[in-house]
């Protein structure tokens, strides 16, 4: 005969310790993130609940909760329930004080941001809009919103048909980064608790970290080879084209510069320096143009390189050259 099973006597789970969850360090978004994101074609509502998160480092629901009549734009500033239930301000920027009028459309009360859809029934009368009985934006859809917008962003090498298999930024980010921006600026204690509104300055150590604008230019500033700038590797990887371009022509005017310096040496001798020469009197890259030849790159066949009187082609003892002028050379 079986045994039944014995019952769970306790809870199996006490003395197990939950383990952290691994701190991401990557949420404050970079300058050039934060540029793409207000270049965005999205509609009035975003850009302008967006751009009131990024001035104000509110919290999403703080912005959402405001009403029409919280609103102070001559003083560029509002009035919100903050997290607790305590009632504070905002302060936003110009950026904010340009949108906030057209969203607002002369309107006296109700919702600040609203959605395009009537208010279920049910729904409080604080979160609809009277006269067109619209409801107040949700959380959830305004972060369904951002993220949506903002995939091609987080992946930028993706192509746009597979935008529906990224995961985009989380609201969050954008007070996030402004916080973090503060601090890299300086900014005091007890000003970051009021732009923040948190309780404990404990709470501030998640913003102390600077973000990755700022450990790039601190690792910039201290490259020992700063003539090579990292602006200047991004381009030639993100554009070979252009990067070829550029080479193309600096090698055209090499070449224009040493056929000056054969047919009138007495006229540019003068402005060439002996460290000059050394430094960028190298030859003619001539595999860089498009249907070019080489030419011998030896530093001890600089003196030697001869040019032909007929065509001006450049050789040295070390090169081939097709002209077919017979003793077309002389020295150089």
């Amino acid at each position: 005969m079986k045994t039944p099973p014995r019952a769970i006597a306790g809870d199996p789970t006490i003395g197990i310790e939950r383990r952290p969850a691994a701190p991401n360090r990557t949420r404050a978004l970079a300058e050039n993130q934060i540029a793409a994101l207000w270049r965005l074609d999205v509609a009035l509502r975003e850009k302008t609940q967006w751009k009131m998160l990024h001035e104000t480092a509110a919290r999403t629901d703080e912005t959402l909760c405001l009403n029409v009549e919280d609103l102070y734009p001559q003083d560029k500033r509002g009035r919100i329930t903050a997290k607790g239930g305590a009632t504070e301000w905002i302060h936003w920027q110009s950026g904010t004080l340009q949108l906030l009028p057209r969203l607002i459309a002369g309107r006296r009360h109700g919702p600040l941001f609203f959605t395009e859809r009537k208010a279920p029934a049910g729904t409080p009368t604080l979160d609809v809009w009277p006269e067109t009985e619209r409801n107040r934006l949700s959380y959830r859809r305004a972060e369904e919103i951002f993220e949506e917008s903002t995939r091609l962003l987080t992946n930028p090498l993706a192509a746009p048909k597979e935008t529906d298999t990224l995961e985009g930024w989380t609201l969050n980010r954008i007070r996030h980064s402004a916080l973090t921006r503060d601090a890299e600026d300086g900014t005091s204690t007890p000003m970051l608790l009021a732009r923040s509104r948190h309780a404990s300055v404990r709470s501030l150590e998640r913003y102390a970290r600077s973000g990755v604008d700022a450990v790039a230019r601190h690792v910039a500033e201290r490259d020992p080879q700063p003539a090579v700038s990292a602006s200047r590797v991004t381009r030639g990887l993100v554009c070979p084209r252009i990067s070829a371009s550029l080479q193309l022509v600096a090698e055209t005017l090499r070449l224009a510069l040493d056929a000056l310096a054969l047919h009138a040496n007495d006229c540019i001798s003068p402005f060439m320096t002996q460290g000059w020469a050394e430094r960028y009197g190298r030859p003619v890259r001539y595999d860089r143009f498009s249907r070019g030849r080489k030419l011998c790159s030896s530093m001890s066949c600089r003196s030697a390189r001869t040019a032909c009187g007929s065509c001006g082609t450049l050789t040295c003892p070390h090169g081939v050259t097709s002209c077919s002028v017979p003793g077309g050379y002389e020295q150089w």
